[in-house]
Protein backbone atom coordinates (compact mmCIF):
# COMPACT_ATOMS: atom_id res chain seq x y z
CA UNK A 1 0.00 0.00 0.00
CA UNK A 2 2.77 2.45 0.88
CA UNK A 3 4.48 2.17 -2.48
CA UNK A 4 1.23 3.18 -4.16
CA UNK A 5 0.99 6.24 -1.87
CA UNK A 6 -1.96 4.88 0.13
CA UNK A 7 -2.50 5.11 3.87
CA UNK A 8 -4.43 2.17 5.30
CA UNK A 9 -7.70 3.03 7.03
CA UNK A 10 -9.57 -0.25 7.54
CA UNK A 11 -10.57 -0.94 11.16
CA UNK A 12 -8.02 -3.06 12.99
CA UNK A 13 -10.47 -4.41 15.57
CA UNK A 14 -13.79 -5.10 13.90
CA UNK A 15 -15.14 -6.56 17.15
CA UNK A 16 -14.76 -3.20 18.90
CA UNK A 17 -15.52 -0.94 15.92
CA UNK A 18 -18.96 0.41 15.09
CA UNK A 19 -19.17 -0.71 11.48
CA UNK A 20 -22.35 -0.57 9.43
CA UNK A 21 -22.92 -0.93 5.72
CA UNK A 22 -24.76 2.41 5.73
CA UNK A 23 -21.76 4.22 7.18
CA UNK A 24 -19.54 2.65 4.53
CA UNK A 25 -21.82 3.79 1.72
CA UNK A 26 -21.87 7.34 3.07
CA UNK A 27 -18.27 8.12 2.13
CA UNK A 28 -17.46 9.73 -1.20
CA UNK A 29 -15.36 7.43 -3.42
CA UNK A 30 -14.60 10.39 -5.72
CA UNK A 31 -12.65 12.01 -2.90
CA UNK A 32 -9.69 9.73 -3.60
CA UNK A 33 -10.41 7.31 -0.79
CA UNK A 34 -12.27 4.09 -0.24
CA UNK A 35 -13.17 2.10 2.83
CA UNK A 36 -9.75 0.46 3.15
CA UNK A 37 -7.25 3.18 2.31
CA UNK A 38 -6.83 6.82 1.32
CA UNK A 39 -4.90 8.10 -1.66
CA UNK A 40 -2.79 10.95 -0.34
CA UNK A 41 -1.96 12.07 -3.88
CA UNK A 42 -5.60 13.10 -4.30
CA UNK A 43 -6.20 16.85 -4.50
CA UNK A 44 -8.91 16.48 -1.86
CA UNK A 45 -6.12 16.19 0.73
CA UNK A 46 -4.29 19.35 -0.36
CA UNK A 47 -5.67 21.37 2.56
CA UNK A 48 -6.81 18.52 4.84
CA UNK A 49 -5.49 19.15 8.36
CA UNK A 50 -6.57 15.74 9.71
CA UNK A 51 -4.19 12.85 10.41
CA UNK A 52 -4.17 9.91 7.98
CA UNK A 53 -6.60 8.10 10.27
CA UNK A 54 -8.53 9.71 13.12
CA UNK A 55 -7.67 8.01 16.39
CA UNK A 56 -4.44 6.45 15.11
CA UNK A 57 -1.58 6.66 17.61
CA UNK A 58 1.32 6.26 15.18
CA UNK A 59 4.10 8.85 14.89
CA UNK A 60 2.93 9.98 11.44
CA UNK A 61 -0.68 10.59 12.48
CA UNK A 62 0.30 12.21 15.78
CA UNK A 63 2.62 14.78 14.19
CA UNK A 64 1.69 15.25 10.52
CA UNK A 65 -1.40 16.06 8.47
CA UNK A 66 -2.78 14.69 5.23
CA UNK A 67 -2.08 18.06 3.61
CA UNK A 68 1.59 18.04 4.60
CA UNK A 69 2.06 14.45 3.44
CA UNK A 70 0.21 15.24 0.20
CA UNK A 71 2.70 18.07 -0.37
CA UNK A 72 5.68 15.83 0.42
CA UNK A 73 4.50 13.12 -1.98
CA UNK A 74 3.80 15.57 -4.79
CA UNK A 75 7.22 17.19 -4.42
CA UNK A 76 8.87 13.75 -4.26
CA UNK A 77 10.31 14.32 -0.79
CA UNK A 78 11.50 11.09 0.80
CA UNK A 79 9.81 11.97 4.11
CA UNK A 80 6.36 11.52 2.51
CA UNK A 81 7.05 7.87 1.73
CA UNK A 82 8.63 7.37 5.17
CA UNK A 83 5.52 8.74 6.91
CA UNK A 84 3.30 6.39 4.89
CA UNK A 85 5.54 3.44 5.79
CA UNK A 86 5.43 4.38 9.49
CA UNK A 87 1.63 4.65 9.48
CA UNK A 88 1.01 1.49 7.46
CA UNK A 89 3.45 -0.59 9.52
CA UNK A 90 1.79 0.62 12.73
CA UNK A 91 -1.64 -0.13 11.26
CA UNK A 92 -0.68 -3.69 10.28
CA UNK A 93 0.89 -4.32 13.71
CA UNK A 94 -2.33 -3.19 15.43
CA UNK A 95 -4.37 -5.34 13.03
CA UNK A 96 -2.38 -8.48 13.86
CA UNK A 97 -2.47 -7.63 17.57
CA UNK A 98 -6.30 -7.56 17.36
CA UNK A 99 -6.29 -10.90 15.53
CA UNK A 100 -4.07 -12.46 18.22
CA UNK A 101 -6.39 -11.11 20.93
CA UNK A 102 -9.44 -12.54 19.13
CA UNK A 103 -7.73 -15.94 18.91
CA UNK A 104 -6.73 -15.82 22.59
CA UNK A 105 -10.33 -14.94 23.58
CA UNK A 106 -11.80 -17.66 21.37
CA UNK A 107 -13.55 -15.08 19.16
CA UNK A 108 -11.58 -15.43 15.93
CA UNK A 109 -14.58 -16.86 14.05
CA UNK A 110 -16.60 -13.78 14.95
CA UNK A 111 -13.66 -11.52 14.05
CA UNK A 112 -13.32 -13.18 10.65
CA UNK A 113 -17.08 -12.93 9.97
CA UNK A 114 -17.17 -9.22 10.88
CA UNK A 115 -14.10 -8.46 8.75
CA UNK A 116 -15.63 -10.24 5.74
CA UNK A 117 -18.87 -8.26 6.25
CA UNK A 118 -16.85 -5.05 6.38
CA UNK A 119 -14.90 -5.89 3.23
CA UNK A 120 -18.07 -6.94 1.41
CA UNK A 121 -19.84 -3.70 2.37
CA UNK A 122 -16.77 -1.73 1.30
CA UNK A 123 -16.88 -3.33 -2.13
CA UNK A 124 -20.35 -1.94 -2.68
CA UNK A 125 -19.30 1.40 -1.30
CA UNK A 126 -16.32 1.64 -3.62
CA UNK A 127 -17.84 0.15 -6.74
CA UNK A 128 -21.42 1.29 -6.51
CA UNK A 129 -24.68 -0.57 -6.53
CA UNK A 130 -23.97 -2.26 -9.87
CA UNK A 131 -22.17 -5.00 -7.92
CA UNK A 132 -25.45 -6.23 -6.39
CA UNK A 133 -25.70 -9.99 -6.43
Amino acid sequence: ASLRRYALTFPVDVLAADITAASLRSHNPLSGQDTLKINLYSLSHRADKRPFLDGCSCFACARHTRAYTHHLLNTHEMLGQALLDIHNTHHYLQFFKAIRAAIREGRFGEYKRRMIEYLHAGRYSSMGEMMKE
